[in-house]
């Protein structure tokens, strides 16, 4: 990818990153990472993971790290979720805040 501007949002449970499209997200159940497109499609980059639990931080590890070999984007570990961060198990269909934060420009 080029050096162009991305953002990086969240709600508390997921994680986006766009550059005008969607590049990746990370939730509770999985991650999902697109590559750029093929003949006006987006298509999966071979980063989707969907664990029978709940994702762990050697998920999100491997989300960071699939960000930064496809797209050469840095995830820094405070857009990590807070149930991560916290060690919180969350209940199913429970949401956890609305506001989004935006990282700066690249």
């Amino acid at each position: 990818m080029d050096k162009t501007k991305f953002d990086i949002s969240t709600d508390g449970t997921v994680v986006w990153v766009n550059a005008e499209k969607c590049l990746g997200r990370f939730c509770r159940f999985g991650m999902e990472i697109f590559a750029r497109e093929r003949g006006g499609m987006s298509f999966c980059a071979g980063a989707v993971h969907t664990p029978t639990s709940e994702s762990t931080q050697e998920d999100w590890a491997i989300f960071v790290q699939q960000m930064k070999s496809i797209h050469d984007i840095d995830v820094p570990e405070k857009w990590m979720p807070r149930r991560l961060k916290e060690g919180i198990v969350e209940l199913s269909g429970t949401a956890v805040g609305k506001a989004k934060v935006h990282a700066s420009e690249r």
